[in-house]
């Protein structure tokens, strides 16, 4: 899917030096891909993380057994790039030998944004959230990072990090007709009308403000790295926003998480607004979620049905 892209940063940055013969992981569906150098073990150790799922687990032992090899695509790149490379909105090359990572534009935004990004990462690094960046080159567009490691312990420390980058900034309070107005401009836009979101609407209408800050913007355990036992965090997408968004978003493929004994340990150290009024923040999130134009109708449906019904 994208080879020729990958050939490209090989021969033109990189002068193909170096070239080594990588496997291909594809996921059509995400418009994902995964390059691992073939026969390196450490490589594929790396990339576990990334197996996250009962099926990506499967695939993960067949390759460890060295079993579905020979019916994946191979491509011929430069080693340089590094031993793992992950293509989604960016692509990032993982080098082991050296430690570092090289983070590639690709297809979020605009290229202006990616060196904006990458500006802001920067910052982030200096207060101890993002890992530091090595360097950026404006003309080739790409960065090198600090090489971190995925973090994979429990999920109360990412939050405790979270809330720790929270306090660096200052919560404010937004008024909810501001919000409202957005939300009902993009559903008149694109003729939404679902009786459930009127309903909460309706027990939404009942504050007149909510707590907005500055948030992560794609909060996920995919975008937490760990070293030496501190927390990092990439893949910034820094903005203004409810301060439950991240929240929601760590949570985006299951539809009964307020439930979840995690989530009520969690909710215990937001601000006491969004703990007093957790149904309507949640409500609102969700309604944000969709005008933010996030794929995931059904899923909200069922989780602000639950909420209504809940609470």
């Amino acid at each position: 899917m994208f080879e020729n892209k990958l050939k490209k940063i090989s021969k033109e940055i990189f002068k193909d030096k170096n070239l080594k013969e990588y496997f291909i992981l594809t996921h059509k569906k995400h418009k994902r891909e995964m390059y691992f150098e073939c026969k390196n073990k450490r490589a594929l150790n790396f990339a576990k993380p990334k197996f996250n799922s009962f099926k990506k687990r499967i695939i993960y032992f067949l390759l460890k057994l060295n079993l579905i090899q020979s019916f994946l695509k191979k491509i011929n790149i430069s080693e340089e790039i590094g031993q793992v490379v992950f293509i989604g909105g960016q692509i990032k090359g993982f080098d082991l030998n050296n430690k570092i990572t090289n983070s590639f534009y690709h297809l979020q935004g605009n290229k202006k944004s990616f060196i904006k990004d990458k500006e802001v990462q920067k910052k982030l690094a200096e207060k101890g959230f993002a890992p530091k960046i090595l360097s950026i080159d404006k003309k080739n567009l790409f960065s090198i990072e600090e090489l971190f490691f995925a973090y994979q312990g429990k999920i109360n420390p990412l939050f405790k990090k979270l809330l720790e980058f929270y306090n660096t900034n200052t919560l404010k309070k937004i008024k909810l007709k501001i919000l409202e107005k957005k939300i009902k401009k993009y559903f008149d836009k694109n003729k939404i009308k679902e009786p459930l979101f009127n309903q909460a609407f309706n027990k939404i209408n009942k504050k007149n403000y909510f707590l907005s800050t500055k948030i992560h913007g794609d909060f996920a355990k995919e975008q937490c790295l760990i070293e030496n036992e501190k927390i990092f965090f990439v893949d910034w997408n820094l903005r203004k926003g409810l301060i439950t968004e991240d929240l929601v978003n760590f949570f985006r493929l299951d539809d009964n998480y307020f439930n979840k004994l995690n989530f009520k340990k969690i909710i215990k150290k937001y601000p006491k607004h969004v703990r007093e009024n957790l149904r309507e923040y949640l409500l609102l999130t969700e309604l944000l979620r969709i005008s933010n134009g996030i794929n995931q109708m059904d899923l909200s449906k069922r989780r602000i049905k639950k909420l209504l019904d809940l609470y």
